[in-house]
């Protein structure tokens, strides 16, 4: 199991497979200086927690193609996301570069003091994390048609020059093929993949009441990005209660199948999936309930539920292996008996 931890709490991470296309991702030696820059690596200790971020430090005036390191990629020509932690030294500013063939460069001017974000050239969704000891990781996400290299300079706010002596540190550079981020996946000389998170308990009908019962889940969505992600009780494909994210945006659902007929089908629009909520489902013959974050979302005293003994599987996926869940979990409990409304609100605020 993978654990992503916010600084104050904890969540087990679900991920999708994914590649970092970048071969040199802490080895800013091996990418390609241009003029008047010096790279010295194992500079200071990185977000890892290991001395292995790498000094970006100008030699001379940056102008032009001066005061650069770059890294020639061949994506595929679809979305995909840059991600880079970066922090400042003497100097504030990072200057990022998304050399596009034929086309706009996509730029921005990332202010290391502050995150804030100085608009360049092209089109992209940019956004800035703050991270402890001054260090920020940096999202581009964009259209990767024709990209041909991607460029790091130390510059100036909305200006491409800076000067001798100017230095920031950067450290964890990753290109996916992918609407959004996922977790840093180092590399050193050739790119690597990480597999699927997958996560599933099975034999445990002892654990689980068929009859009656709630689902209580807390966790965010990776983004919202239009798929079903799915998290089950199960038995069979005639015999589960499932809560997913569904492919309109930031929509969620609960469906109950029982022996093949679907007693339970709600839908709901949050704010945003991204953000954690807490879930609960009661399930009981003629009562059923969803609350979210405290609040009622719907009831029905028209539904059936499953003979004893039925339900034998808890699954981050549809149960069959289908429409995984890609999701922050901080808890997820199965009861036993059907709680009361008050108690779902409490479970939920």
């Amino acid at each position: 199991a993978r654990v992503d931890y916010d600084g104050t709490a904890s969540s087990l991470l679900v991920e999708p497979q994914r590649t970092n296309l970048i071969t040199y991702s802490e080895d800013f030696s091996e990418w390609t200086t241009e003029g008047n820059i010096e790279v010295t690596d194992n500079s200071i200790i990185s977000p890892d927690g290991v001395q292995n971020a790498a000094k970006l430090q100008l030699t001379g005036s940056s102008s032009g193609t001066d005061g650069k390191i770059g890294f020639s990629v061949s994506p595929s020509a679809t979305t995909h996301t840059f991600s880079l932690f970066a922090k400042k030294g003497n100097h504030d500013y990072i200057y990022i570069w998304m050399s596009i063939v034929g086309g706009v460069n996509i730029t921005r001017w990332i202010n290391l003091d502050d995150g804030s974000i100085n608009e360049g050239g092209g089109t992209a969704t940019v956004t800035t994390t703050s991270f402890s000891n001054d260090w920020w990781k940096i999202e581009y996400t964009f259209d990767a048609t024709d990209l041909s290299s991607i460029k790091l300079e130390v510059a100036d706010d909305g200006a491409s020059t800076g000067t001798g002596g100017d230095n920031i540190y950067v450290w964890g550079a990753q290109l996916e093929e992918s609407s959004f981020p996922t977790s840093y996946i180092p590399t050193d000389g050739s790119t690597v993949t990480r597999v699927q998170d997958q996560y599933s308990k099975t034999g445990i009908s002892n654990l689980i009441n068929s009859e009656e019962g709630v689902l209580f889940v807390e966790m965010a969505a990776l983004s919202d990005d239009s798929t079903n992600r799915m998290l089950s009780l199960y038995s069979s494909g005639n015999d589960k209660l499932t809560l997913f994210y569904k492919t309109a945006s930031n929509s969620m659902t609960v469906q109950g199948f029982v022996g093949g007929g679907l007693q339970i089908n709600r839908t709901i629009v949050l704010t945003d999936i991204t953000e954690f909520s807490k879930i609960a489902i009661r399930y009981k013959t003629n009562d059923f309930a969803w609350y979210v974050d405290g609040i009622k979302i719907t009831d029905d005293t028209s539904t059936n539920t499953w003979s004893a003994d039925t339900l034998n599987k808890l699954s981050f996926d549809d149960g069959a292996g289908g429409n995984p869940l890609f999701a922050k979990v901080k808890q997820l409990q199965v009861f036993k008996t059907a709680l009361t409304d008050t108690e779902l609100a409490t479970l939920t605020t």
